[in-house]
């Protein structure tokens, strides 16, 4: 019998109004699998199911929960949620491996939404180890060969 985890089942989001963070996923593009009032809430988007969990908030509100969902031209998708009232914790950042933006949901979670550029890692790291002494993947390697 195989004793390891098989997959990820579900995200849990803490949150103090149910009703209103489901609107809040809503407008993500989260489609409502079962809501029932002060109890639970289950979403789904595509593989990706969510469950918000009502619970009294001292001091959890503002904690980034390490989520991170994956989005088809963030750049433009950023500008409609902006007009659908998505909160944002920082401006759309554009680093050399995607772009990113922090959302916050109405409880206070925050989770990122990403959109990945095909780079070349082994080259980009290779450019970073150059222009910090070799420090990064390469300084484990006494040849420079392995990741580099």
């Amino acid at each position: 019998m195989d004793h390891k985890v098989s997959r990820l089942h579900m995200i849990v989001f803490m949150q103090k109004d149910l009703k209103v963070s489901m609107e809040f996923y809503k407008k993500l593009g989260f489609t409502v699998g079962f809501f029932v009032p002060e109890k639970w809430c289950e979403l789904k988007i595509g593989d990706i199911k969510i469950g918000l969990c009502p619970i009294e908030y001292k001091d959890f509100e503002g904690q980034h929960s390490g989520v991170v969902f994956e989005i088809k031209d963030l750049k433009s998708s950023y500008e409609f949620f902006k007009n659908e009232g998505i909160t944002f914790a920082n401006e759309l950042v554009d680093a050399e491996h995607g772009y990113m933006i922090t959302c916050v949901d109405p409880s206070g979670n925050m989770f990122d939404l990403y959109e990945p550029k095909a780079i070349n890692f082994s080259k980009s790291c290779k450019e970073s180890c150059d222009k910090n002494d070799g420090l990064g993947c390469c300084a484990k390697e006494s040849t420079r060969s392995g990741c580099c």
